[in-house]
């Protein structure tokens, strides 16, 4: 059935029935708008969109602009975030700051209201097959839908827009869509644009941008107020437990797969507070011991040995702050070796980074997040080691280019009988003592280590 779609029959209507399940998004429901729905689909139909999106996938990153990061595989949206606090924090640093303006634009309801008309131009334009082109205009535009409400089903209705959330081939037309959109900032740099206004009540100016993609845009240095909604989210998932009805394991595992969970997307772009952290810990450490009122019990063990490892005695709840300090190595990870991302680029430019493992990222004009990421950097770099490869970039005393020794220099100061090894085209020299042009000395634990290593080659690219 399935490849006599592919092959140019028509999609079944009954494979195109979907029911609609709604998930509420805040406590207070007071119209549809307060609900998310999320598409239940056939698996037939799914096992249609997921060839297709296995066929998009290889060029997806050809059609898509690098500016795009969300629903794309190898991209992250939290790369975003960052190009937005940098962006924001620069515009602030702006002498003559009346040439600059930011605007913030919400997309209520993106799914729900993109024209099929449109997102078959986008098709085109990214020169898909006929035939593909066919098969997805029919997958979004003859499903049809029933809503689940109170245990039954409502009656059969049709969509005349939008695409589903909950079928596998929607993020990837949403992002045709927007990269289409995206055509815009062309024609501004080419001047090739029609100017636009804003009706009188459509626009505000403000000093504060609030939020962008759930975290706060950092206008200053980062205060414990501005973490406040994390605390509340956190108690505010408290009050719908039964705490008294848990046993110690239940209360555990919720505290370890889901209060420890909230703060997660915000600590992937951002260094939490001590205070803030010290706040939720307080929290965790409450509700395992079963409190969730507020008034504190007595913790029978100790914090640290909860947090150890369940092989090792604990828990295995991991400590927020290590957590914390864990994404911000990570970006800074990222910072030192995907130097063709965009927010890696733009990063290193803002702050003139042109090597490619510096000693030190510290700025004394910076936003908070390159803040964390320069008291981190001693950690990295003692975590990094060179790969040899021509033999140009690395310092072979000061950088760390044989696994788990470390810098030579100091050993190399406390040596008195050194030898000294340099390579050659095909393999190491060693030679006890001397001095030669361009050699190195080392201590004879380095030399097996040394020998385990493939050597230098011009060929081999340069060293990372």
């Amino acid at each position: 059935m399935i490849q006599n779609i592919f092959w140019g029959n028509a999609l079944e209507p009954a494979l195109n029935r979907t029911i609609l399940v709604l998930i509420p998004k805040c406590d207070r429901l007071e119209s549809l708008t307060d609900f998310s729905p999320i598409s239940l689909c056939t698996v037939l139909y799914k096992l249609i969109t997921k060839l297709i999106v296995r066929r998009l996938k290889p060029n997806v990153f050809i059609l898509i602009d690098q500016h795009r990061t969300s629903c794309l595989v190898g991209r992250n949206i939290t790369e975003n975030i960052i190009i937005n606090q940098e962006a924001i924090h620069s515009m602030r640093l702006f002498k003559n700051k009346n040439d600059w303006m930011a605007i913030k634009v919400d997309l209520e309801k993106a799914f729900d209201r993109v024209k099929w008309n449109f997102i078959s131009d986008s098709l085109s334009d990214a020169g898909l097959t006929p035939n593909i082109r066919r098969i997805i205009l029919s997958c979004i535009s003859s499903s049809s839908f029933q809503i689940q409400w109170n245990g039954k089903l409502s009656q059969h209705f049709f969509s005349t827009r939008g695409v589903r959330q909950g079928d596998p081939l929607s993020p990837y037309l949403f992002v045709l869509a927007m990269e289409r959109l995206g055509l815009v900032s062309h024609a501004v740099s080419t001047d090739t644009w029609q100017p636009f206004c804003f009706s009188h009540g459509g626009h505000r100016q403000v000093e504060s941008l609030g939020k962008y993609l759930v975290v706060p845009i950092s206008h200053s240095r980062a205060k414990c107020s501005d973490f406040g909604f994390i605390i509340d989210k956190i108690r505010s998932r408290l009050q719908g437990w039964a705490a008294r009805t848990l046993s110690m394991a239940g209360h555990s595992t919720l505290a370890k797969s889901v209060l420890s969970a909230i703060p997660v997307y915000l600590m992937q772009t951002t260094l939490l507070p001590k205070s803030v952290c010290n706040e939720i810990v307080k929290i965790l450490r409450q509700f395992i011991w079963g409190s969730t009122t507020g008034a504190p019990k007595i913790s029978l063990i100790n914090w640290e040995n909860i947090c150890q490892p369940m092989d090792h005695g604990g828990l295995g709840i991991r400590r927020i702050s290590y957590f914390n300090l864990a994404f911000i190595l990570k970006i800074a990870f990222s910072l030192d070796i995907d130097t063709s991302a965009l927010w890696v680029r733009l990063l290193r430019q803002k702050y003139k980074i042109y090597e490619i493992c510096p000693d030190s990222v510290y700025r004394t004009t910076c936003t908070p997040l390159w803040r964390a990421i320069s008291t981190t950097w001693k950690d990295l770099k003692a975590s990094l080691a060179w790969s040899l490869g021509d033999h140009h970039s690395i310092q072979p005393l000061d950088h760390i280019w044989i696994p788990s020794l470390g810098p030579l220099r100091p050993p190399l100061a406390n040596s008195s009988d050194p030898l000294v090894i340099f390579p050659s085209r095909t393999s190491w020299i060693i030679l006890v003592t001397g001095i030669y042009t361009n050699s190195v000395y080392f201590t004879p634990d380095s030399i097996p280590r040394i020998l385990g290593i493939k050597c230098p080659d011009r060929n081999d690219g340069p060293d990372k």
